[in-house]
């Protein structure tokens, strides 16, 4: 299913309830971040988001799997996630968020200004991914790309540019408590 063409859909299914969502891709990149980072309070805010209220502690650990597996792609045992060849995460929504966020606003005015869902904004996020001509390629190469046809010059700039933009865990200094922080950094 085509999700730029077709709507989201409205519900998530949780052991056979159909559970009325929220598809912002605001609202879902803070879910997350919130489980990436393992902080409770942002998790429970961002599905509180979602959903428009907390949901029993009964069916928390359902519901938020749920969630997950949709947010991932791996809902029916579909995945559209790319893995990079190198083996090295291709993009962080914490570390990149004022990138993502830019270069949307940038090449999609007329989608952000209307609002689009998590599976809308990673369609264009894989759009700008394969673009050369954008800092989010520029990112991702650097991170998983294939330096060995290179000339060593080229490689050394590669190599130069992986250290800059690598993913680690003392990268993360951002412990911001909403995405809005995340997504609004890019103005600051």
């Amino acid at each position: 299913m085509n999700l730029l063409v077709n709507s989201d859909p409205e519900y998530i299914t949780v052991k056979g309830i159909q559970i009325p969502i929220k598809t912002d891709f605001e609202l879902w990149v803070s879910l997350l971040i919130a489980a990436d980072n393992n902080d409770i309070k942002m998790l429970q805010k961002a599905v509180g988001g979602i959903l428009g209220g907390i949901p029993s502690p009964k069916y928390q650990f359902d519901v938020i799997s749920a969630m997950l597996a949709w947010v991932s792609g791996q809902e029916n045992g579909t995945d559209d996630g790319e893995k990079a060849s190198s083996g090295a995460a291709a993009l962080d929504f914490e570390i990149d968020g004022s990138v993502i966020y830019c270069e949307l606003w940038q090449h999609f005015p007329h989608l952000m200004e209307k609002g689009i869902s998590y599976h809308e904004g990673i369609e264009l996020i894989k759009l700008l991914i394969h673009d050369e001509n954008t800092m989010l390629w520029h990112r991702v190469f650097a991170r998983c790309g294939n330096f060995s046809k290179m000339t060593s010059d080229e490689r050394a700039y590669w190599n130069k540019e992986r250290g800059r933009y690598a993913i680690l865990k003392s990268n993360r200094k951002i412990k911001q408590g909403s995405i809005d922080n995340v997504m609004s950094g890019a103005f600051m």
